[in-house]
């Protein structure tokens, strides 16, 4: 335990500094496995219109807060000791919306074009509305109320709320201290608790009429995640636990059967306190080197199927209703598995291009805002001459 742990009992006290920085991995195979899971329970639950029944857990709904809890951690984890550093908050900012927009873009046309191809009148002006609200990250309007956040791929609306809380952690982090941190987490918790008594469950958010609801929501797991990042930076180290341990926990936070009265209760005191305590666990989770491969897999997975789902789905139903098919359980198969191929395929090729395309935009940038003061010879960002070359060398955005 070093001094500085009799300083700051508490992860919501002080901030960490250069002298206390995470000791805690930033990435682990249980985090992508359990939003692999996740993923894969928020496709079948949508696949309804296709099977003609819906096929669900008690609490799968819980999966959207898991994701911002995990996404809050890793941020947390692993831009810390890059501020530290001295890293600028809008090279991070950079990196991290190549790293979720071009997929959440590319999931948004195929949205439009589900829309567009599936429907007999579309009414373009309203698609477009709806896309322009998606493509800048904004909630659409509805004069009712029960419109969803993200018409054109329902999904979308946790996107919006990760991209919007991605950028606040990172332009805001100075002041992300123990007292910041805790007021957010009484806030918009006892929003969530209002809402969720109201509503029965935690199910809330996607729609315009529970605006407020989902956005507490969305922010109380993020910081619930920063939360569990700052007590392991702080030595409160988890012990080892095989991974299966952590999914196993999961899916039995998520298929426990409760009564209906008690339903909210439970789904909330699974969000603040079982979650940070997996995901507590998840990080130092260790998985045999045989599972390795499978496990990277489905961190290459996770994103596509989430947010390439709902168009997915659009056009299967469309294809198979054109067809003459009835809806089937069997159905949801070949779906699920056309859905994982295409996000195998757009991780291989259009991400990693469209990171670098992004990634070439930006140096290019670069070199016109600092011309080299010796003639051939461009700079990087520090000033600092650099060969022509370079550019082809550099990594691809993390």
């Amino acid at each position: 335990m070093t001094a500085d742990r009799s300083k700051q009992d508490s992860p919501l006290d002080g901030v960490l500094t250069a002298s206390d920085p995470p000791r805690v991995p930033n990435r682990s195979a249980a985090f992508d496995l359990a939003r692999f899971l996740c993923a894969i329970l928020v496709m079948v639950f949508h696949s309804d219109g296709l099977m003609g029944r819906r096929l669900s857990l008690p609490h799968q709904m819980l999966s959207v807060d898991l994701f911002f809890m995990i996404s809050g951690y890793l941020l947390y984890t692993r831009y810390q000791p890059k501020f530290v550093a001295g890293a600028a908050p809008g090279d991070l900012a950079f990196d991290r919306m190549a790293r979720i927009l071009p997929v959440a873009y590319l999931a948004l046309a195929l949205g439009v074009g589900a829309v567009l191809v599936t429907t007999r009148h579309p009414d373009g002006i309203k698609v477009l509305a709806q896309g322009l609200a998606s493509l800048v990250m904004v909630p659409f309007p509805s004069l009712t109320g029960r419109g969803a956040i993200a018409p054109l791929d329902f999904p979308f609306w946790t996107l919006i709320w990760e991209v919007w809380l991605n950028l606040l952690l990172i332009f805001a982090w100075r002041w992300v201290t123990g007292r910041v941190l805790a007021g957010l987490i009484t806030v918009t918790g006892a929003i969530v608790l209002a809402v969720a008594w109201h509503h029965g469950s935690l199910d809330f958010g996607f729609q315009f009429q529970t605006l407020v609801g989902g956005a507490a929501r969305a922010v109380l797991a993020f910081c619930l995640g920063i939360a569990v990042a700052r007590a392991a930076g702080l030595g409160w180290t988890a012990p080892r636990v095989p991974t299966w341990v952590v999914l196993f926990g999961l899916g039995l936070l998520l298929a426990i059967p409760v009564p209906q009265t008690l339903s909210w209760v439970f789904e909330l005191a699974t969000v603040t306190l079982a979650f940070p305590g997996l995901i507590w666990l998840g990080a130092r989770a260790t998985l045999p080197r045989r599972l390795v491969g499978a496990a990277r897999l489905s961190g290459k997975l996770y994103y596509g199927v989430y947010a390439f789902h709902a168009p997915a789905l659009v056009f299967a139903i469309w294809l198979t209703n054109r067809a003459g098919l009835a809806p089937a359980p069997g159905l949801v198969l070949p779906f699920a598995l056309a859905v994982l191929a295409f996000s195998y395929l757009i991780s291989e090729t259009f991400d990693p291009w469209a990171r670098r395309w992004v990634q070439g935009v930006r140096v290019r940038s670069s070199d016109r805002a600092a011309p080299s003061a010796v003639p051939g010879v461009r700079q990087n960002q520090a000033g600092k001459p650099r060969p022509p070359h370079c550019d082809a060398e550099r990594p691809g955005f993390g």
